[in-house]
């Protein structure tokens, strides 16, 4: 059996260069015109997306706010080869500028930096070092709840600090 689905918001595999949610929530991707889907998967089968040259995937809720993905418990789980594109470019975002928001997200032009980023909580910009730009599919974690906010590398505790508060 899979690992268990109970609690999951959203997933996105890419099979069939697709950008369908399927954790069955209806919560589908648009990918951008610059969106380029690959083979090339930590696996060796499935598929990805390379999302420079300023690609995105925008997932809608369909509310005006996208209040769905407003979370004061969260994990982010997802897989990635290289540092996004820009100084402080997020992997997974929802806002995480203006003061609202939260992203797992490249430090700045920081070299061996990741950021999450929590707009609400306090230390907006904790971050832990450890360097995910060597060409290899790195499986990064980035939760907050209980008091905590922590951040995993392939497997691995990197940085936890405490931290409790609601995410604007």
């Amino acid at each position: 059996t899979g690992p268990t689905r109970d609690g999951l918001l959203g997933e996105w595999l890419f099979d069939n260069n697709s950008t369908a949610d399927t954790s069955r929530n209806g919560y589908d991707g648009n990918a951008s015109a610059t969106v380029v889907f690959t083979g090339d998967t930590p696996f060796g089968s499935g598929r990805s997306v390379n999302l420079n040259n300023a690609g995105y995937i925008f997932v809608d809720d369909g509310t005006a706010n996208q209040s769905v993905f407003d979370l004061d418990t969260l994990t982010i789980s997802f897989w990635a080869k290289e540092w996004p594109q820009d100084r402080w470019g997020a992997y997974v975002t929802k806002r995480g500028e203006g003061g609202q928001g939260w992203q797992l997200r490249r430090r700045s032009a920081d070299p061996d930096n990741i950021s999450f980023t929590l707009r609400g909580p306090g230390n907006d910009d904790w971050y832990v070092t450890r360097n995910v730009n060597d060409n290899k599919w790195h499986h990064l974690v980035g939760a907050y709840g209980g008091g905590q906010r922590k951040i995993y590398v392939d497997g691995r505790l990197i940085g936890s600090e405490i931290r409790s508060g609601n995410v604007n």
